[in-house]
């Protein structure tokens, strides 16, 4: 009896173990684009495979688009495919970089920040996220009046 119930532990924990939610796997879909998951009520987008370039002029269409209400913060994961990350928005009215938290695979857009942009009427900005090899995105911000967000991943 012990044995049996010691298999089924065992077994469960490779199940849980396999899943993809459970082992922090997926890296958002690969090429096919980026899907927003719940965590604790917190939402966590999860980005598309990232680009080895990130430099040069934006292609006419992004890969994939998310939208929110700007009424909480914004947490993108990265790739698995990304090595340690470094993330600088750059707001359009002033050019002033701004280094942006990044905790493991999480890369933080706070909502004091977006509230501070929509108040100083910036309306788009750039952000750039990348490791040590050169992969990584960039991702338009763009604002409404209101305070709505939209990233386009490109």
């Amino acid at each position: 009896m012990k044995t049996s119930t010691r298999l089924v532990c065992v077994l469960f924990a490779a199940v849980l173990a396999a899943m993809p939610a459970f082992s922090g796997g997926g890296d958002g879909g690969g090429q096919s684009g980026g899907s927003t998951v719940n965590s604790a009520n917190i939402g966590i987008t999860i980005l598309p495979a990232p680009l080895c370039a990130v430099s040069g002029p934006l292609p006419e269409q992004p890969r994939v688009v998310f939208n929110y209400s700007g009424e909480s913060d914004i947490v993108l994961q990265v790739g698995q495919a990304m090595g340690p990350a470094t993330a600088v928005l750059v707001e359009e009215v002033t050019a002033r970089a701004i280094s942006l938290p990044v905790a493991g695979p999480n890369v933080t857009i706070e909502r004091s920040l977006l509230a501070q942009f929509v108040s100083a009427g910036v309306r788009s900005a750039d952000l750039l996220i990348v490791d040590g090899d050169g992969r990584g995105y960039r991702i338009r911000v763009l604002l409404s009046e209101v305070g709505a967000v939209q990233l386009l991943v490109y």
